[in-house]
């Protein structure tokens, strides 16, 4: 509908006609029809009579029939999920909200860091797509979205893109360089302790204390005594 125009509408799926009770406005203008559940049925199609006038004049009246399946737009998959398999194959699965499972049609479309555009591939049913032979140096980025297939409807309203989905090395990379930078830092600490001990012999003192060598001062017990000192009475010098 133009904005800047007040519409009426009227919906009718036997007579008589009634108007809309429940206009979606813009800047105060009719611009839609919300429809309530029980207004409009799956399968049956209604009539919508809309005319409206403004500043520039009337607008022509039109009259449209609709079915409701056919303008449905579904909320967009979730809780993507990926998974690898011993043969390099990315599984991508998801999930969905609503019930009806056998009426969706879903596209996924996926790239890498070295794409510039999507790939796009479309999967009838199934929640499940796999891409074989992947590139271990590549990050693949993953969306889905859905739609009512053929069988059930003929709409042509795709549902939002999904929240996407990464796969790739980025992580393990980030890993890498801590892990890297990590053992720079306490290599460099290990050397400035080095050259720290050999320039100064006090601090080398504290850090490594020299450990005394007790076998020099046994030496004449072993020389005089000849190592028995088991049956050796030492005597005792009177002073006087």
């Amino acid at each position: 509908m133009q904005c800047g125009i007040q519409h009426t509408v009227k919906w009718y799926s036997s007579q008589p006609a009634k108007e809309c009770g429940n206009y979606i406005q813009q800047n105060g203008y009719n611009v839609g029809c919300n429809f309530s559940k029980s207004e409009i049925t799956q399968f049956r199609e209604f009539y919508v009579y809309r005319n409206g006038s403004g500043e520039s004049g009337y607008e022509l009246p039109l009259t449209r029939n609709f079915q409701l399946q056919n303008q449905v737009k579904l909320n967009p998959p979730e809780d993507l999920a990926l998974n690898i398999t011993d043969r390099n194959e990315l599984i991508l699965s998801w999930d969905t909200s609503e019930k009806s499972l056998k009426c969706r049609m879903y596209e996924v479309r996926y790239r890498s860091d070295k794409d510039k555009s999507w790939q796009v591939n479309t999967i009838n049913s199934q929640r499940k797509y796999s891409l074989p032979s992947i590139d271990q140096k590549k990050t693949y980025i993953f969306q889905v979205r859905s739609k009512i297939n053929e069988y059930c409807g003929s709409t042509v309203l795709w549902s939002e893109w999904s929240s996407p989905v990464q796969w790739g090395v980025a992580d393990t990379d980030n890993v890498i360089a801590f892990r890297t930078i990590i053992s720079a830092i306490s290599l460099l600490g290990l050397i400035l302790l080095l050259v720290a001990l050999v320039k100064n012999e006090r601090l080398k003192v504290i850090i490594i204390p020299k450990i005394p060598n007790p076998g020099r001062s046994f030496d004449p017990l072993f020389n005089n005594h000849n190592g028995n000192f088991q049956v050796k009475k030492w005597k005792k010098n009177n002073f006087c």
